[in-house]
């Protein structure tokens, strides 16, 4: 059976209506899509300047690094590689090397017995040594304990010379302290000595004092008068060149009045001393030598000093409260 299909056909109107409908559908459709966008607009357009912000931090960074990295690879030193060395082989005459053999053969240094048992004395260790030997060389003559003004006589170098507290002396040591009888020295080295006077011969006393004969012939020191004596010339010329032994045999204090020197005090006196046979006794003050008064321990050296050096002496002594002079006369 043949089912045939009839056409369907529509009316004008509805044809209309259909037109209208659709239409409207699509300008709704589109309405709303102009709606979505202006939205959107708003949206960006309310918050348009952080984001324009942080695109130009963004922007600022990228071209702060850019320069950054130009000027590291403008500014970088240029490191060029060193050339290889070129080491050039010498070659050395043959009879240089034999005869370097044949100085270490002769010398026979791989032989420990044979080698010399001296050291090579380098420039610090020879400073060293004669900053010893100047130590060892120093000598004590004499000390005058005061409170803050403590001096020591030393000898070196074959020289006498006063020093204080704190003083550098031969040797690079440092006075350190100033006793009666002795003196320590500090060295650099930090260790510490002690110089004592030496004490030689017997200690005469007043009763035991020696005196010269008037006019004996041949005596080093004439008594040729009321406390005047004559000096021979060998006696003057034993003095000046033992000076520092003469000094050793006299021991003199300083007498202090008012917190001042007025003089030094004989407190132990060797018969053999120059001084011993210049009728000086134990307890005698010595005042003044030649008319400088010895007002200080550098002054009190005035006594033997004199007679190394002048020909007329006159001291000016003080016994028993007694002033007194004594005239030398140094032929």
């Amino acid at each position: 059976m043949v089912v045939e299909k009839t056409p369907c056909f529509y009316s004008v109107k509805e044809t209309h209506a259909f037109h209208t409908l659709c239409k409207g559908s699509m300008g709704y459709i589109v309405a709303t899509q102009l709606a979505t966008g202006f939205d959107m607009l708003s949206v960006l357009h309310s918050f348009y300047k952080p984001i324009f912000l942080a695109m130009l931090v963004l922007l600022g960074l990228a071209c702060g690094h850019l320069i950054d990295t130009v000027l590291q690879m403008n500014l970088r030193p240029e490191i060029m590689a060193a050339p290889p060395r070129s080491h050039s082989v010498v070659s050395e005459p043959l009879q240089n090397t034999e005869a370097g053999l044949n100085l270490i053969l002769q010398n026979n240094i791989f032989d420990a017995n044979s080698r010399s048992a001296t050291a090579t004395m380098t420039l610090a260790s020879k400073k060293d040594a004669l900053a010893a030997a100047a130590r060892a060389d120093l000598k004590l003559i004499g000390t005058v304990v005061l409170a803050g003004r403590s001096q020591v006589l030393l000898e070196g170098n074959n020289e006498l010379k006063f020093y204080h507290l704190g003083d550098t002396v031969p040797g690079d040591g440092t006075i350190e302290k100033i006793l009666r009888n002795q003196v320590q020295i500090r060295n650099r080295d930090q260790s510490v000595i002690t110089l004592k006077l030496q004490e030689k011969g017997p200690l005469s006393t007043p009763a035991t004092h020696p005196k010269a004969e008037p006019g004996r012939a041949g005596g080093e020191v004439k008594n040729v008068g009321e406390n005047r004596w004559l000096i021979s010339r060998s006696m003057g010329e034993m003095v000046r060149d033992n000076f520092a032994a003469q000094m050793r045999l006299v021991q003199m204090q300083p007498r202090t009045q008012a917190g001042k020197i007025d003089g030094f005090v004989i407190q132990r006196i060797d018969s053999r001393s120059i001084l011993g046979q210049l009728g000086l006794r134990i307890g005698d003050v010595v005042i003044d030598v030649n008319n400088t008064t010895l007002d200080s321990p550098e002054k009190g050296l005035q006594i033997v000093q004199q007679l190394r050096e002048a020909r007329q002496i006159t001291i000016a002594v003080e016994r028993n409260n007694q002033p007194m002079s004594f005239s030398y006369e140094i032929q």
